[in-house]
């Protein structure tokens, strides 16, 4: 567990993460502005009141989240971090690590749109929030923040994250209740952007089990997975999000993805 004292403020724990999380992962770091706030869909929409009138339906979920990342209008501008401050007080209460996991989340998000605004030569980021030109990135970039994420909650909950005793309740509990999770969040819509986004979460936490544990969570433990099993297309897409785990190596066979995914989702 990566030590963050009791004496530390807010702003100096979270720097502390940041450092970790860039020396961890070896990227450049990125400087958004974190802003700790009371409601987040309020803020976004005084930071982009375009966005707030485009996507009413968005706003009224927003404090629903631990946090939301708000792109700046053109590329090379700074982005915003909302983190929900209910929700901090919540975790930080009951010594809950998820706020650390939200950071991150948020921050490589930030990370991975200006990688790829680079990449495709953007010089705005409308059209890469847009999922009719530009799933493949969005769902690509949900999976990596989740995997992030989720590994950066388990590096400060555990004093030894790769305790191997930590395997059963994982086997046992966890991995159960989140596919439980899974399956009644892809049930309750019919929208096939969200149910995407949904198994990208659920592959990116297993992506990260699989690195912490990857004696006990091998290949051949995964190819046998029940859900791996009955869903084609799940495995396919697993197999092609851990073989593709960096921007560079993904964005060239978009696709690819592209024809995984629509084994399930004929309109891709």
């Amino acid at each position: 567990m990566s030590q963050i004292s009791g004496n530390m403020t807010f702003e100096e724990m979270m720097f502390a993460i940041l450092r970790d999380y860039y020396s961890v992962y070896q990227v450049e770091p990125v400087y958004p502005n974190y802003m700790i706030v009371d409601d987040i869909a309020a803020k976004y929409a005084e930071l982009r009141p375009d966005h707030a009138e485009k996507e009413p339906q968005k706003m009224h979920t927003l404090n629903d989240y631990n946090g939301n990342m708000v792109p700046p209008q053109k590329v090379g501008s700074p982005f915003t971090v909302l983190i929900n401050k209910k929700k901090l007080l919540e975790y930080a209460s009951i010594g809950n690590m998820t706020w650390v996991g939200t950071i991150v989340h948020e921050t490589t998000h930030v990370r991975d749109y200006t990688d790829y605004a680079e990449l495709i030569d953007a010089v705005d980021y409308e059209d890469i929030l847009s999922a009719d030109k530009n799933l493949c990135f969005q769902l690509w970039t949900e999976f990596n923040a989740r995997a992030k994420g989720y590994y950066f909650v388990r590096k400060y909950t555990f004093e030894n994250m790769f305790d191997e005793k930590q395997i059963d309740d994982i086997v046992s509990i966890e991995l159960p209740a989140q596919e439980q999770l899974l399956f009644k969040n892809y049930h309750q819509t019919n929208n096939g952007v969200q149910k995407a986004y949904y198994v990208s979460h659920f592959l990116g936490r297993l992506y990260s089990l699989q690195k912490i544990f990857p004696s006990y969570f091998t290949d051949d433990w995964l190819n046998s997975m029940p859900l791996f099993t009955a869903n084609k297309w799940i495995k396919d897409w697993y197999w092609f999000l851990k073989e593709n785990d960096s921007l560079e190596s993904a964005y060239p066979k978009f696709d690819e993805m592209r024809a995984i995914l629509r084994q399930n989702f004929s309109w891709m």
